[in-house]
This record gives C-alpha cells, sequence and structure tokens, in this order.
C-alpha cells in the first residue's frame, strides 16, 4: 500500500496533480488550524471532497499542525504518521511519499527533512501554470537516505524509546 502525506495551506492543487501519477489508497492531509485570515480546516475539507471524487476509496486523514512556522510540529507529526504505518500497518518506508510543495516553506523543509530521515519518497510538484505542456509535472527529489534507515530493529527501537522519553 502507497501512503501519501501532503502539507496544505492556502494553495491545494498540488496534491490533486501529485495524486494523478498513480494509484491512491491513502492520504494524510496536514494542515494549520483556523487563523482569521483562512479556514484551513475547510480548505482540507474540500480538497476532501475533490480527491474522493477521483478516488472513491482512498482513505484520507487529516492532521492539524499546531504552528506551521515549526520545523518540529510537521517533522513530528509525520514521524508519528511514519511509525504507524511501519510499525502497524507493515508499509515499507519506499512506500510512503511525501509531498513537499504545500504548506509553508518551514513545512516545506520539515518535509524534505523527514523523508530524509526517514529513508523515504519526496517529491515536488510544478505548477502548470508557469510550465506549460510538460509530459510531467511530478518531480521526485533524489533523497539520500542517513543511517536510521539502515539500522537494525534494536537500534531503531532503541532510538524510539529516546524520542518518546522525557529527560528533566
Amino acid at each position: 500500500m502507497v501512503v501519501h502525506i501532503a502539507a496544505i495551506g492556502t494553495e491545494t492543487g498540488h496534491v490533486t496533480e501529485w495524486l494523478r501519477n498513480g494509484s491512491v489508497e491513502k492520504i494524510y492531509l496536514l494542515h494549520s488550524k483556523k487563523t482569521a485570515e483562512v479556514d484551513f480546516p475547510k480548505k482540507a475539507r474540500e480538497l476532501e471532497k475533490k480527491i474522493k471524487e477521483q478516488y472513491p476509496d482512498c482513505k484520507i486523514l487529516k492532521r492539524v499542525i499546531e504552528n506551521a512556522f515549526n520545523l518540529d510540529d510537521t517533522q513530528d507529526a509525520i514521524s508519528e504518521i511514519f511509525y504507524y504505518e511501519t510499525k502497524d500497518n507493515n508499509v515499507q518506508n519506499q512506500e510512503i511519499k511525501i509531498n513537499v510543495t504545500g504548506g509553508t516553506a518551514v513545512q516545506a523543509a520539515a518535509a524534505v527533512l523527514s523523508a530524509f530521515k526517514h529513508g523515504t519518497k519526496a517529491y515536488y510538484i510544478l505548477n502548470r501554470r508557469k510550465n506549460k505542456n510538460l509530459a510531467n509535472y511530478v518531480e521526485e527529489l533524489p533523497i539520500p537516505s542517513i543511517g536510521i534507515v539502515k539500522m537494525n530493529a534494536t537500534q531503531q527501537e532503541v532510538l524510539q524509546l529516546i524520542y518518546e522519553g522525557r529527560f528533566v
């Protein structure tokens, strides 16, 4: 099963463009809370409707990011998704795809860092309006893996315990 993860902001077209490139079974939409200027949860619901029209069997999960201008909030959300999907649903690292196009610039950076950390795939979606007549608008980024994906289960479990621990 392929699991998609995408941050969304005021623009959401990058997500529907990305999903044109293959089958979609599950997607996590990461978005901010409602602000005075933008109702991000509403944007997420509208995008969910669009996705459901094209992919009726797709499971769509929405996650609220506390602060879209804090690297840790987005990275933590992606890590939680990653660990849930790989541990509980037996999804392989390379079956998780992260869209680094949407949300804030900080969220995009967090998405790239998360792909790097977890040894998974990252994608940038080109804008159709600015890039006319391309055969493909989805660019897979060359993300090299770091040591964590080469660790054995015990090593990864120790890091997970440290990650979840409280230090005073």
